[in-house]
């Protein structure tokens, strides 16, 4: 394949981008929930804190009466109804988390009073306010706490635990992946020396469930003209997204470009001025409303290419925003070619270091790294601390 036939990154982002993906939700319970791309808005069933509440243990009193001795009539502790404080030169022992009686203005920490029995003197100045988190401060009810496209870690599910949410809407599209190859096998398989166990699959199933999309299956298919036709023409019946890894270049047995027009997918590309994955081909067929990206058979270039395209492609369908982010080389490295590269990198506290390949298939080696980084194909030689766009794998 001539560089001259092929597209640019930037190119091939764009012509992606004019893809509308069905977006497919499900409703799942909140508990199964975690990693999952949020595909509804989440707001507050109350006002957050729903009422004054204590930020210290203490007395709770009324400001005006702070410089006389007061007289402890009752306590209160987090998680009680709080009793109304008397009028007069009295207080009420309160707890951290314990809601403002009525009545009650301010609090005064332990640590700033002098008690004698039941009898209190404040030893530090004080005001209306101190010691309080007023009602609604943080969250009026009706507020929006999450967005459509959120990712559900851990620090969001204290919020839908404390507003209620026990079942949640999320991104479920559903996506197809076929690894085309005769030399491939099953994975419990024990290949002989002309054959390997498929990987590209699992690993793009992998991929795409920690990006939160789960619902990928995977089948391995022969290189027959006729079976891979039916597989894929099943494929793009059922799935959101068809991911075909091999059989997209120039060989005798690289079939899919060929089915896939016969099965009317509309191409958008068909090779990208990059390294790796240059082979890749892109599509989308409107009768099902299926994307297709035909990803090159080496291991690294396939899951490189999915993470670089259909990740965000997914993304796109779900309100979430890109997930590139700039890092620091934390060494310099060369590129001496007309093409963008994709180079495999570990953080590191100094920035991205580059883990070094033998080839494309090198699973082992590709293991180490935590993503890739974009080196731009206008520039050769990229010095250490340069900023550039990261992919997390």
């Amino acid at each position: 394949m001539e560089n001259a036939q092929m597209i640019s990154v930037a190119e091939a982002d764009r012509l992606l981008g004019q893809i509308t993906m069905n977006a497919r939700v499900a409703q799942v319970a909140a508990a199964q929930a975690v990693g999952r791309i949020l595909a509804e808005p989440i707001a507050a069933d109350r006002a957050l804190p729903a009422a004054s509440v204590v930020r210290m243990d203490g007395i709770a009193l009324r400001a005006e009466f702070a410089e006389h001795a007061l007289t402890i009539v009752g306590a209160v502790g987090a998680g009680e109804v709080p009793p109304a404080l008397p009028k007069g030169n009295v207080c009420l022992e309160i707890m951290t988390g314990a809601i403002l009686p009525s009545g009650a203005d301010c609090v005064v920490p332990v640590e700033n009073i002098s008690r004698a029995g039941d009898t209190v003197q404040i030893t530090e100045p004080c005001a209306v306010g101190d010691c309080i988190h007023p009602g609604g401060a943080d969250y009026s009810a009706g507020d929006r706490l999450l967005s459509p496209g959120q990712q559900l870690r851990s620090s969001q599910f204290a919020v839908l635990a404390s507003t209620g949410v026990t079942q949640v809407s999320v991104a479920a599209p559903r996506i197809a992946v076929l690894a085309s190859g005769n030399e491939l096998v099953a994975l419990e398989a024990t290949p002989a020396l002309h054959q390997l166990r498929q990987s590209n699959g699992s690993a793009i199933q992998a991929l795409a469930w920690s990006h939160g999309f789960p619902n990928v299956s995977v089948e391995v298919v022969p290189d027959d003209q006729t079976i891979m036709r039916q597989c894929i023409e099943t494929a793009l019946q059922t799935a959101d997204l068809v991911v075909l890894s091999g059989g997209v270049s120039k060989g005798k047995y690289d079939y899919v470009p060929e089915v896939l027009a016969e099965l009317s997918v509309e191409r958008l590309f068909h090779g990208v001025l990059q390294r790796p994955g240059k082979p890749m081909w892109a599509g989308w067929h409107s009768q099902n409303s299926a994307a297709v990206l035909g990803l090159p058979g080496n291991p690294v270039s396939a899951v490189t290419a999915f993470r670089r395209y259909g990740i965000p492609l997914l993304d796109s369908a779900f309100q979430r925003q890109p997930r590139q982010l700039p890092v620091a080389l934390a060494e310099a490295a060369e590129f001496v070619s007309a093409l963008t590269c994709f180079l495999p990198v570990r953080l590191s506290p100094q920035g991205a270091v580059q883990v070094r390949l033998s080839n494309s298939g090198d699973w082992a080696g590709f293991g180490a790294a935590d993503g890739f980084v974009q080196l731009p194909a206008v520039e050769t030689t990229f010095a250490a601390g340069r900023a550039v766009d990261y992919y997390g794998l």
